[in-house]
């Protein structure tokens, strides 16, 4: 046989169990909150250094451009021969005003020099070169030549565009020699981490200039991202690379950040979670085995003392076997010999509640009278200073009758047919009050007649009916209610054919039936408690209703309950 776990076992293991399962859910969400926090903060940071490198590029190209827009707007007819100086003062200027501007010349088409900027000097055939031959055969755009070292010291590039000048149009073309070194040491300036590095291709992925030493795997990962970024490993190194074309040119600048320090980052953080989970379980371990120990031992303390209990008035019943740990046995074993005292007190506590439940009947009964009374003085009020005294008459005898059965000599079990005649009672007053504006009729299956029920539970559904379905509608109301006995069941339908109700209105409706904090008075509430006081949780109201057609309540009573006049 098993031998029972202890509760200091039981205890132990269950919150050890626990424990476990908490520092594991806590260290997980932790990882993965400080994980995708990081990731985040690294990629929105390595992509504001991306456009901010990006966006120092484009404005370097957008005010080169701009030297090649002025010089156009200057030489537009123009004859360069008759304002050469003026001219050359011109390009003089510009190169003043352009750090970046390094020289300034002005070719025709057939590679003769027209004007240049002071100190210019060529000595080679410039109708071979790629900025000549490129700009002659593109005429419209902004041709740019591949970056170059110049001197050791100075980044530089060429910048040709074919110009008009004269006032017969003529065509040349415009070489402006630009200084990229202040752009390289910003890029040398720019935080991408070890490796990190900026390389600028041309339409062709060709490269133009690149920080560092030029690895060819990198063209085959630029031209499968296109645009973008995207983390790619590159020498088995990850990087982050942004792509982007450079505005008003038709290069692209790659941007590769080192990423491998993020990796870093996680992988240490994750083994500082992993240490401190380690040492906060062993401190644990010892923690729980002290508590443990000092909840056990006074339950243990607590079974010698429920053992004295059999000192007392005792009658031997038998014993029901309960299984779990050692301490919670021997406690149920003493715990049985208590019972047959504890049965004597609950048969005592039963009729106390038997009184109560006829008592809180009683106060819901008497809820209903003063309600009816009050509204129905109303209306004979209203017929008598209409000067319509036959009617307050026939209302006075109708209202004798209701009360007649409302009282019912005390009792609050009656026959269902003086119910049902009770509210045909209250229907005929509120016929009297509203003449033409309803019509009732009342349907009452015969099988019913051997039935009882607790009075005053259909009279406030009717009177519902009138107030809030029928008594300001256009037109003639009709109200049935109709009685008849379906299987087990007694089931009284109240329908009319008033306005209906909202289905916000009828979920809180359905709602407050259960609902003791909400006091809506003695309407549907009071009968719908009195029910289920009565009858228990066979006993049901079901609402239904459609706006514009009307509302359906139908009340649900279990016919063996029924069958007795006897209050219980």
């Amino acid at each position: 046989m098993r031998r029972p776990l202890t509760i200091k076992a039981k205890l132990t293991l269950t919150i050890i169990a626990m424990f476990f399962v908490f520092v594991f859910l806590t260290s997980f969400t932790t990882y993965n909150l400080y994980y995708n926090n990081l990731i985040s903060y690294t990629n929105r940071q390595i992509e504001a250094t991306s456009y901010q490198s990006l966006n120092n590029y484009e404005a370097y190209f957008d005010n080169v451009i701009k030297v090649t827009t002025n010089i156009q707007e200057r030489i537009n007819n123009s004859e360069i021969t008759d304002e050469k100086e003026q001219l050359i003062e011109y390009l003089d200027d510009l190169k003043s005003l352009r750090e970046e501007v390094m020289s300034i010349a002005i070719y025709d088409l057939q590679g003769q020099l027209i004007i240049s900027s002071s100190n210019y000097n060529n000595n080679y055939d410039i109708t071979l070169s790629d900025w000549f031959v490129n700009a002659k055969n593109n005429p419209l755009i902004n041709v740019f030549s591949r970056i170059d070292v110049v001197n050791n010291e100075t980044y530089a590039f060429t910048l040709s565009k074919q110009v008009t000048y004269g006032k017969d149009s003529k065509k040349g073309i415009a070489k402006i020699d630009l200084d990229f070194t202040d752009i390289v040491t910003l890029i040398d300036r720019t935080d991408l981490g070890e490796g990190g590095h900026i390389t600028i291709y041309d339409k062709g992925y060709n490269v133009v200039f690149c920080s560092r030493e030029y690895n060819e795997q990198e063209k085959e990962l630029v031209k499968n991202l296109v645009l973008g970024n995207d983390i790619i490993t590159l020498d088995g190194v990850e990087y982050n690379l942004f792509l982007s074309t450079i505005s008003k040119t038709t290069w692209k600048v790659a941007i590769f950040t080192n990423y491998e320090n993020v990796s870093s980052v996680i992988w240490n953080f994750l083994y500082a979670i992993i240490l401190l989970a380690i040492t906060i379980s062993f401190l644990f371990l010892i923690f729980i085995n002290l508590l443990a120990t000092s909840i056990t031992t006074p339950i243990s303390k607590l079974q010698n003392q429920m053992a004295n209990i059999v000192s007392l008035d005792y009658i031997q019943i038998p014993k029901e076997e309960i299984k779990g740990s050692i301490e919670v046995e021997a406690l149920a074993d003493s715990f049985d010999k208590l019972l047959e005292r504890i049965r004597s007190q609950t048969i005592k506590l039963k009729r106390e509640e038997a009184e109560k439940h006829k008592s809180e009947l009683r106060a819901l009964q008497n809820q209903i009278n003063p309600h009816f009374l009050y509204n129905t003085l109303d209306s004979i009020i209203y017929l008598i200073d209409k000067g319509e005294n036959e009617k307050a008459e026939e209302m006075i005898l109708a209202l004798s009758k209701f009360f007649r059965i409302s009282i019912s000599r005390g009792k609050n079990i009656i026959p269902l047919s003086k119910e049902v005649e009770h509210a045909k009672n209250y229907l005929l007053i509120q016929k009297i009050r509203f003449g033409e504006k309803f019509n009732y009729s009342i349907d009452f299956d015969p099988q019913l007649n051997k039935y009882y029920t607790i009075k005053l539970i259909l009279q406030p559904l009717v009177e519902n009916a009138i107030v809030h379905g029928l008594k300001e509608m256009q037109g003639i109301g009709e109200i049935s209610v109709k009685a008849y006995l379906s299987g087990d069941l007694i089931k009284i339908i109240i329908k009319d054919n008033g306005f209906g109700i909202l289905p916000e209105k009828l979920e809180e409706i359905k709602k407050s039936l259960n609902d003791n904090k909400k006091q809506n008075g003695v309407g549907i509430k009071n009968v719908y408690q009195r029910l289920k006081l009565y009858y228990g949780n066979q006993a049901d109201i079901l609402i239904e209703s459609e706006l514009d057609v009307g509302t359906t309540i139908t009340i649900i009573i279990p016919s063996q309950e029924a069958l007795s006049d006897e209050e219980k």
